[in-house]
Formats: C-alpha cells, structure tokens, sequence
C-alpha cells in the first residue's frame, strides 16, 4: 500500500505541480526565467543558474515547489471567495 502512495505522490509532484510551474515560472518572471528542460536537468554537466540566453534556470524541485504554491493559492481563493 505504501508504495501505491509514494507512486500517487510522485506523480502528483513531478507530473503535475511541475507542468503547472513550468506554466507559471515565465508568467511571473515577466519572460527573465524559465524551467529547466529535461535533458538539461539529466545532463552529466552541472545546471548553470543561468542559460545561454540570458534567462535565470528553476531547478527541477523549485519548479515544482512554485507549482504547488500556485495550487495552493488558487484553493485558497476558490475557498474564500465561494
């Protein structure tokens, strides 16, 4: 049962809150960041704060973390504002 929930943990975090942050990330940043790209994040080099096109790179877990965030506060306004 347990590995049910790490499995059902694991996708919520890194299949959806990373899509959302991945959507979001740009929006806030008004264009100057974005998510780091899969082959970025599995490359054998380190990840550079920064791209070669100048823009600052989110790691994979703040992506995800921003993702959360914005869910939390999108309930959040749902709830107070019903």
């Amino acid at each position: 049962m347990m590995i049910i929930g790490e499995f059902a943990f694991y996708l919520f975090m890194e299949v959806l809150m990373y899509s959302v942050g991945r959507f979001v990330i740009p929006v806030i940043s008004f264009g100057r960041a974005r998510a780091a790209r899969p082959r970025e994040i599995f490359s054998r080099k380190p990840l550079p704060p920064h791209a070669e096109d100048g823009k600052l790179l989110v790691p994979e877990w703040g992506v995800a973390i921003v993702g959360l965030l914005t869910l939390t506060a999108a309930i959040a306004l749902y709830i107070a504002l019903r």
